[in-house]
């Protein structure tokens, strides 16, 4: 359907491809090339279509790759390195592509990692971080692998999270918070995992809902909102959950000022407090937090002043602007914290001291 048309009657939908195969799993868009790749069930062939020749027709279309698998369950574009990845069920196979390749034969793909699942359920490539993220059947196990890595071979992949269920049927990059989201088989649980944790191990997810249903079979990020939406399996529930975004400031030129202690986000939910908007000057008087879970996005070009402790178990986006510390007495800069620019005031002899054995 062209979105020219509105897509929102029977008469706006044409046929693109009837393939041979009785069910289409997974679709992904190659933005880097506009190709779109297929993943089939039953023979497990990949297809391709370069859009440039419309896509609105049988004969655009071209078998990528027929694999020795029943299914492919997912693909995913990791865009920072022009890599598609392709998850499949029978054997649990990871493959991908480079697509400088062509991706257009079966001699342009690999396997990346055969995993000791049955089934590849899900795929996800955090942008932000260049990882990519894929949900098992059977074991119910989310694995990831850092791209810088290669992602070419097994021992490239680590296990993020052995959960209690048996599939990880979905997931979702939450790219405006650095979130991933896992819905399960089973018990219809949805997990969410800050990427400032690591995401490499079972400590760093928690429990989002565990909804009345047993499967979120598929989860989309509104990126223009930033809101999540899950799908559900057994009464058709689609589920929408939104972390809020606070704007600091109603128009430019202004000044936040904060005398007492200040602190974003509560330890458990996602919420994010944001100066990039209208650019305000930021003076906080005292000790400063920015919760697990939350974050804070500082100003571009305005001041940013803190004068009490700095705690930051969050996430914290420097957006290329400097954090000034003016206290008149000690101050402690606790946690790790990725800094543009960093600067101390004294009007006489004082101490800043930085946390033991964290990175700055």
């Amino acid at each position: 359907c062209a979105t020219s048309t509105g897509c929102d009657e029977a008469t706006d939908w044409t046929e693109s491809y009837d393939t041979s195969e009785s069910r289409i799993y997974s679709l992904v868009f190659d933005s880097a090339n506009s190709v779109i790749y297929a993943g089939s069930y039953n023979g497990g062939i990949i297809y391709r279509c370069a859009t440039s020749t419309g896509c609105d027709a049988a004969v655009d279309w071209t078998e990528s790759y027929d694999t020795s698998e029943s299914y492919i369950h997912s693909l995913v574009f990791d865009s920072a390195n022009s890599v598609i990845y392709a998850g499949s069920g029978s054997g649990g196979y990871i493959y991908r592509c480079v697509t400088s390749t062509g991706c257009d034969e079966a001699t342009d793909w690999t396997v990346s990692y055969n995993t000791s699942e049955g089934y590849i359920f899900s795929l996800v490539f955090d942008s932000a971080n260049s990882v990519i993220y894929a949900g098992s059947y059977d074991g119910g196990i989310i694995y990831r692998c850092a791209t810088s890595t290669g992602c070419d071979a097994a021992v490239d992949w680590t296990e993020s999270y052995d959960t209690s269920e048996t599939r990880i049927v979905s997931l979702v990059f939450d790219s405006a918070n650095s979130v991933i989201y896992a819905g399960s088989g089973n018990g219809g649980i949805l997990y969410r995992c800050a990427t400032s944790t690591g995401c490499d191990a079972a400590v760093d997810w928690t429990e989002s809902y565990d909804t009345s249903e047993t499967r979120i079979v598929s989860l989309v990020f509104d990126s223009a909102n930033s809101v999540i939406y899950a799908g559900s399996y057994d009464e058709g529930i689609i589920y929408r959950g939104n972390a809020p975004t606070y704007t600091l400031g109603t128009a430019a030129s202004q000044t936040v000022t904060a005398n007492g202690y200040l602190t974003v986000g509560d330890g458990t939910n996602v919420v994010t407090a944001t100066a990039n908007t209208y650019d305000p000057v930021l003076d906080f008087n005292n000790n400063f937090t920015i919760s697990a879970d939350g974050t804070l996005v500082a100003p571009g070009s305005s001041s940013f002043t803190v004068g009490g402790d700095w705690i930051n178990s969050g996430t914290f986006t420097h957006n290329s602007g400097t954090v000034t510390f003016d206290g008149s007495g000690a101050q402690t800069i606790n946690d790790a914290n990725t800094w543009y620019g960093l600067a101390v005031t004294a009007s006489a002899a004082r101490t800043v001291s930085f946390e033991s054995s964290v990175t700055q």
